[in-house]
């Protein structure tokens, strides 16, 4: 038990090194868009709104939080206060097996909808028309979904501690789930960065 708790707190430390490329131009100020937002976008602010809905992740703290997210790789809203996904998850399941099935799910779900998210984004810059058709906000709405995801596995990852902490319990579906996921949120940072990339014009490779 101790072993799998270890290898929970080194996946910790890893995940917290993460960081993606924002895009510069603070001072952009783009046409109003039209009612009509981007497939891409509007994917990636679904993820995010199901983070919220499922308690993955609280509320953003708007842009503060998400520079904050890139550099340290936590959100504030990650440090254990009132209304964390653990609090919330230990207050509604009391059975530390039952609460590892539902981290199981939620881990699968939230690797499951990023994966869908970034297979949107290679159908999106595979267009001939992308370089014109790509806004800011396309960029900035995926890689709000991808901090997103990092913010949620350190939300599974300190749920997982808790269970791992009251029994011996069989952990190695639900860390395949996570592999699963790291490997979502590696491709989510480089589609984040070929978006930029295409946004400010450089030549990507779409093969």
């Amino acid at each position: 038990m101790r072993k799998v708790i270890l290898s929970l707190v080194s996946a910790v430390t890893l995940a917290g090194c993460a960081t993606v490329s924002m895009i510069p131009g603070t001072t952009i100020v783009e046409a109003t868009l039209s009612s009509e937002q981007s497939t891409l976008r509007n994917a990636s602010e679904a993820y995010v709104q199901t983070a919220e809905d499922e308690n993955w992740v609280q509320p953003s703290g708007g842009i503060m939080d998400l520079a904050k997210v890139l550099m340290d790789g936590v959100s504030g809203d990650q440090d254990g206060r009132a209304g964390s996904y653990l609090e919330m998850l230990e207050a509604d399941i009391a059975d530390p097996e039952v609460r590892l099935t539902e981290i199981d799910m939620d881990v699968r779900e939230a690797a499951t909808r990023l994966a869908a998210i970034t297979t949107e984004a290679q159908a999106f810059i595979a267009d001939p028309t992308a370089a014109e058709a790509i806004r800011r906000s396309d960029v900035m709405s995926f890689e709000t979904s991808l901090v997103t995801a990092q913010k949620a596995r350190t939300s599974f990852i300190e749920a997982l501690q808790s269970v791992a902490s009251q029994g011996s319990f069989d952990m190695n579906p639900t860390q395949d789930a996570l592999t699963d996921l790291d490997h979502a949120i590696r491709d989510a940072r480089k589609m984040a960065d070929t978006l930029a990339d295409l946004r400010a014009g450089r030549t990507i490779e779409t093969s």
